[in-house]
């Protein structure tokens, strides 16, 4: 597997329409096959429950925008690429 850096441009959380580039490490898999997109992240400590009830929201909306960006990244790589490649 290779690592691949993507600049991505993504929607700004709270709403507002605009967005924000964000630089994602994706590890390519050889060779190219369908694969499923998930995210998982943990918060502890103190403040992990507080700081998710007032914000879960908004972080799961920054994964669900990365996932998305992801996924038309993909499809415009496999589908941009040359017949039989």
């Amino acid at each position: 597997m290779n690592l691949v850096v993507e600049s991505l441009t993504l929607p700004i959380p709270d709403g507002s329409g605009r967005t924000f580039v964000s630089r994602e490490y994706i590890r390519v898999v050889d060779p190219p096959r369908l694969l499923c997109y998930a995210t998982r992240e943990t918060f502890t400590g103190k403040l992990a429950r507080p700081v998710l009830t007032a914000q879960g929201a908004w972080v799961k909306a920054g994964f669900d925008a990365v996932a998305l960006a992801l996924r038309d990244h993909a499809n415009t790589l496999f589908t941009s690429r040359p017949a039989g490649g």
